[in-house]
């Protein structure tokens, strides 16, 4: 009798366990299927199995590449510019002699009747109160000049030195003028001393008075000026700036 009633015992127990259980799984899985919680409360925002589509400009999503675009030459950063060259100062004169051309001389002496005469240029030394013009002398036939000219300053007074200007200090040879062969020389004063203004100009051979007129050009200088002393150098085959640097 006792035996039986341990084995009842223990089958009532297993049985009341596994009412118990049932009972659970009824609740539990009810409340999965219909949204509710296990205890058989509802669920407000029940989670969605369908995926949130996010904008591609949204600050959440992922920037869409683009291909970078070439800048505008305008807004292209300037090369670095090296160090500047230093300054050199020019030689105070760049000048250099030039020799004088090479022709043949006539035989034959210039007159005065055949020459004429006009200003060309200044001479390669200018400032420091120094003045030098470069006179070029033409003539209508072949001929052949020498030596140094003689000058008169029209309505001033000039005392007149043979040679001692500023730069070349060729000695006196012969030259020919005449038609294709420029002639030339030039005078120099100091502008320190008495200086007046000179209604005009006029050269002469060597041995012979100044009655050639000088024509002034007005492109070099407006006037002439005779100062205390003029000096002037011999005739010169050519008239180039250069032959007197």
């Amino acid at each position: 009798m006792r035996t039986r009633s341990w084995r009842s015992g223990i089958v009532g127990a297993v049985v009341l366990a596994i009412g118990i259980a049932v009972a659970i799984v009824a609740l539990v899985q009810p409340g999965h299927a219909t949204g509710q919680s296990p205890g058989g409360l509802s669920l407000a925002n029940p989670p969605s199995t369908t995926p949130i589509a996010v904008p591609s400009n949204s600050s959440y999503g992922v920037p869409t590449p683009t291909t970078p675009q070439p800048i505008p030459q305008s807004q292209e950063p300037a090369a670095q510019a090296g160090p500047a060259a230093p300054l050199v100062n020019p030689p105070l004169n760049p000048l250099t002699h030039s020799a004088a051309p090479q022709v043949a001389i006539p035989n034959a002496l210039c007159n005065d009747s055949d020459l004429s005469a006009s200003l060309t240029s200044n001479g390669p030394y200018q400032g420091m109160g120094t003045v030098q013009y470069i006179i070029t002398v033409s003539s209508s036939v072949a001929c052949q000049l020498s030596g140094y000219p003689t000058l008169h300053f029209d309505g001033a007074t000039s005392s007149i030195q043979d040679g001692g200007t500023v730069g070349s200090a060729n000695p006196p040879s012969a030259v020919a003028a005449g038609p294709g062969n420029a002639v030339s020389f030039l005078i120099e004063f100091f502008t320190h001393g008495t200086c007046n203004n000179a209604a005009g100009l006029a050269f002469g051979l060597s041995t012979e008075a100044p009655t050639v007129p000088v024509a002034l050009n007005s492109k070099v200088v407006n006037s002439w000026i005779a100062c205390a002393t003029t000096k002037v150098s011999p005739f010169e085959q050519g008239n180039a700036i250069g032959q007197y640097a």
